[in-house]
């Protein structure tokens, strides 16, 4: 629901920039219909009637838009399922539904966009326009407002886009803490069935594996990526969720784990893989007990208080005979968990195949199915591998930045075409001002920084109303991972940068059209 509600609001603001633009460039071709109005004044029509007038043609060229839009959205339904993740199509809504959603859109963006230029075109003299046909000149305040709006959207959508961009690109970067490269997971076929069945298919396996010279390891665990199990055990008089891991002897060669303190699982010593029997008092104090040798991890170790090594633990009902470095069992959305691992025979899940570096995957793949296909009679190989996995895990958060970046691209696309019509407006009531500062020698390039300075400082100041916004909301988001960068002053540079080289492109056509007119020509229609 978070997410539809963000997803809402940009759609929203993209709504009301869009809406902005209409109003400006409404307003900058006024001029050309200040002549109208006031022949229409002149004879008789009354302020209501050229009102109704321009906010009607407004509501129709509204309707035409969001039926366009309507039927751009049915088009463009398939992108947005594959931009989001979402599978919607429009047969899920009722039609009552969607007219009375067109038509109350319909009459929120004609009203929006169309109220104001309405009001604003029926206010002009009549006297003054058939005398001087003078150009609109758009309230200060106003003008001032939609480019601060505009830009502060702009500078918002374009900070944050950086910062998960950043965030995306350090979570792919960041090392799990253990091998997942050309990393193969097969799902055990017998997994909660016949042990003995499952326990043959790991021996022929591990044997066949040893004779493939693609093939760098095997191991096998209880878990997948993501999907590992938990007991909690009471320590320090609070209940501890620990993650609880069932693999086999080559687990941490296999993932080149190092192993910090004791030793690794030894295929040599029998009680590393034997339940052990409790005696009365291991059984005091009540809580799960583990019954088996365990490796724990840093973080477990810590938490225990860094107990000894090779004697009973009472806190977690086992004996811990090593310590292992932490690694990511899970994404870097969530810190590291406490966490122990056992060598339990009877919990074969899953088959990890490595394949070695610089081996074809798709022809090692093949011969391993034909294997597999030999020793189960045909059962389906259901596999994935490990670096798909953990970049699954963050689907949600890619299509959320894929989705940012897209709205930020049409919010400063819509943003120009605003700037590029108030430019416009500014140019056109401007335009005498312009000509004579070319005749007293002004330079083109003194004109376009004399037009375009005050743009700049309401740039600057929606840059200095948005930052605190973006670095509030940013910092929210970020909340989502465990690991996560920290926002730095060059990232909003870089926002202030690209919106301040978007400002300067949408106005300099205006300005500079002007600024390299012949004055001659301003000053005769002048």
């Amino acid at each position: 629901m978070k997410n539809i509600y963000q997803l809402s609001s940009l759609a929203v603001l993209i709504l009301v920039i869009a809406c902005f633009n209409y109003v400006l460039l409404t307003l900058t071709n006024a001029v050309s219909r200040s002549q109208d109005v006031g022949v229409r004044k002149t004879i008789g029509a009354g302020r209501l009637q050229i009102i109704f007038q321009y906010y009607t043609q407004t509501q129709v060229l509204a309707f035409i838009s969001v039926a366009v839009g309507f039927l751009l959205a049915i088009i463009i339904m398939p992108f947005f399922n594959h931009l989001t993740g979402a599978t919607m199509s429009f047969s899920s809504f009722r039609v009552i539904d969607m007219l009375v959603l067109i038509t109350v859109l319909t009459l929120v963006l004609g009203f929006l966009a169309g109220i104001y230029p309405a009001y604003a075109m029926s206010g002009l003299k009549p006297l003054n326009i058939m005398r001087g046909f003078s150009a609109y000149r758009i309230s200060p305040v106003l003008s001032k407002s939609l480019i601060v709006v505009q830009f502060g959207v702009c500078v918002l959508l374009v900070i944050s886009s950086l910062i998960i961009n950043k965030q995306m690109h350090f979570v792919s970067q960041t090392e799990m803490g253990f091998d997942k490269d050309q990393v193969v997971v097969v799902e055990n076929p017998y997994w909660g069935g016949d042990k003995q069945i499952s326990a043959a298919l790991q021996r022929e396996l591990y044997h066949w594996a040893d004779t493939q010279p693609f093939i760098a390891g095997i191991t096998s665990t209880s878990f997948s990526f993501g999907g590992v199990s938990r007991n909690t055990h009471t320590i320090n008089g609070e209940k501890v969720p620990i993650d609880y891991l069932d693999a086999d002897f080559e687990y941490f060669k296999f993932n080149k784990i190092p192993i910090l303190l004791g030793r690794d699982f030894s295929r040599d010593i029998a009680t590393d893989s034997a339940s052990f029997q409790l005696t009365d008092d291991q059984k005091k104090p009540q809580g799960t007990k583990l019954r088996h040798n365990t490796i724990v991890n840093q973080t477990l170790y810590k938490l225990l208080g860094k107990p000894a090594l090779n004697v009973y633990n009472p806190t977690i009902g086992g004996i811990i005979i090593g310590v292992c470095k932490d690694y990511h069992n899970r994404d870097l959305t969530q810190a590291i968990q406490p966490g122990y691992h056992t060598v339990n025979r009877d919990h074969i899940g899953y088959f990890w195949f490595r394949i070695k570096a610089h081996q074809s995957i798709p022809p090692a793949m093949e011969k391993l199915k034909a294997e597999w296909n030999i020793l189960t009679n045909n059962l389906p190989l259901n596999y994935s591998f490990m670096d798909e996995q953990i970049a699954r895990s963050y689907n949600a958060y890619l299509q959320w930045m894929t989705t940012i970046t897209t709205s930020c691209i049409i919010a400063i696309l819509l943003a120009c075409l605003g700037l590029f019509g108030l430019s416009g407006l500014t140019t056109i009531n401007r335009t005498k001002e312009i000509g004579i500062r070319k005749v007293l020698g002004a330079s083109v390039s003194s004109l376009f920084l004399q037009l375009n300075r005050s743009t700049m400082y309401l740039a600057a100041a929606a840059f200095v109303i948005a930052t605190p916004l973006a670095w509030y909301l940013s910092n929210s988001w970020l909340q989502n991972f465990a690991y996560r960068i920290k926002p730095d002053w060059l990232l909003f540079v870089t926002g202030a940068v690209i919106s301040v080289i978007t400002a300067l492109a949408s106005v300099s056509y205006h300005t500079l059209k002007a600024a390299r007119a012949n004055p001659a020509d301003s000053l005769r229609s002048e």
